[in-house]
């Protein structure tokens, strides 16, 4: 349901795809991270041909930092457009369905639909997804310079994904505040997952006072 919203055609798609799966491999398959079946790729593929050039190219990245985005964070990462071009083109997205707002003081935007990102992300190859990832990273650090440890969570995140694009150090940093900050909210399952995080970006690396404090 989280990633077909109850939509009965996406339904149907993912669960003919999932048994067929499951028949193949003697009944093992995973609900969370199927891959888009071709019928619902289809739909979703022609209201986003609907959209100009510019509109998709901008709707990639935004994909990339999330089902909901920040304007200003896709205005940093998005440097082919300028601001009231990039503006034009999000209200198209929302003029065909594909975006809307999300109420609130922040100029945030959500997709109307998970499988809407899934797909646009999917239409990127690996290489540009992960060098995407490392320049959200870099954006928020830039936009969030006061309050950088705050976004902690959403840093591991990007910059795991980016892979060999940032090396393991900003893994590690972030996922060690990210794990700190679990701690004090009481979230410890969570806070493990960070410290593990952490230590798997560094390998065997020689131990310094960050990997020992993970």
């Amino acid at each position: 349901f989280a990633r077909t919203e109850g939509n009965p055609f996406f339904v149907a798609e993912v669960s003919r795809d999932l048994a067929r799966e499951a028949a193949a491999s003697g009944g093992n398959f995973s609900a969370t991270s199927f891959r888009i079946p071709e019928g619902v790729r289809e739909a979703i593929g022609i209201r986003l041909n609907r959209l100009s050039e510019d509109c998709n190219s901008a709707l990639r990245p935004a994909a990339i930092i999330g089902r909901e985005f920040d304007f200003q964070l896709l205005a940093a990462v998005s440097t082919d457009l300028p601001e009231d071009a990039l503006l034009d083109v999000i209200e198209e997205a929302m003029d065909a369905g594909a975006v809307r707002e999300v109420s609130g003081p922040d100029e945030r935007y959500e997709f109307a639909h998970a499988l809407i990102q899934q797909t646009l992300s999917e239409e990127l190859s690996i290489t540009r997804r992960r060098r995407i990832h490392a320049r959200i990273g870099e954006a928020l650090e830039q936009i969030h310079t006061d309050d950088v440890n705050s976004h902690a969570e959403e840093l591991v995140h990007h910059y795991i994904e980016a892979g060999s694009a940032t090396g393991s150090e900003k893994v590690a940093h972030y996922s060690l505040v990210a794990g700190q900050n679990a701690l004090a909210a009481y979230a410890y399952n969570q806070a493990l997952d960070h410290f593990e995080n952490g230590l798997d970006s560094l390998g065997g690396e020689v131990i310094d006072t960050e990997s020992a404090e993970l």
